[in-house]
């Protein structure tokens, strides 16, 4: 057998940890160089309406280093537009050579009937040519009534420089190939 061996409670006195104390550091200021880089304004422009036997359709442009156009196309009362028919030339000209980009951050049908709002926005297709931006629609939806089609899209020079010497033209609007006026 083995004899039972007692351990006596053993207490531990609390430690005290001092403070320690970091000295500020002091970092000297950078300065850098302001630049300054002259934005070319588009001025903002309002097209009237360009209308046919078929749309009205409204274009706003305006934007520094960035044009931002807004587009509005509605039926004439009566008529049916087939987007798949429907171009929206917008012209301008400028001095820089960087390659163009265009993006169209939203583009809605207005219904007038259920479901009262469709997204189309990965419908709207653009290409450039000398001097102008073609939108177009690879959707068949169709406006008709009281429906219309809103677009936010922008355009912008791809290595997002400023655009030197830019002149918006006006828009251009065809519809089954032909030039609505």
């Amino acid at each position: 057998t083995v004899a039972p061996t007692t351990v006596a409670p053993t207490t531990v006195a609390p430690t005290t940890v001092a403070p320690t104390t970091v000295a500020p550091t002091t970092v000297a200021p950078t300065t850098v160089a302001p630049t300054t880089v002259a934005p070319t304004t588009v001025a903002p422009t309002t097209s009237a309406p360009t209308g046919s036997s078929v749309a009205d359709v409204n274009l706003t442009a305006n934007g520094t280093g960035m044009v931002n156009l807004n587009i509005a196309v509605s039926a004439k009362s009566g008529q049916t537009v087939d987007l798949s028919k429907l171009t929206i030339r917008y012209k301008y000209s400028k001095t820089s050579n960087a390659a163009q980009t265009f993006t169209c951050d939203n583009a809605g049908l207005q219904l007038n009937v259920a479901p009262y709002y469709e997204n189309v926005t990965p419908d709207v297709k653009a290409s450039f040519g000398n001097g102008y931006v073609d939108i177009t629609f690879s959707s068949t939806k169709t406006l008709s009534g009281s429906s219309s089609l809103n677009l936010g899209c922008r355009m912008y020079q791809s290595d997002w420089s400023n655009y030197s010497g830019f002149v918006d033209n006006g828009f251009e609007v065809y519809y089954d190939g032909k030039l609505m006026k």
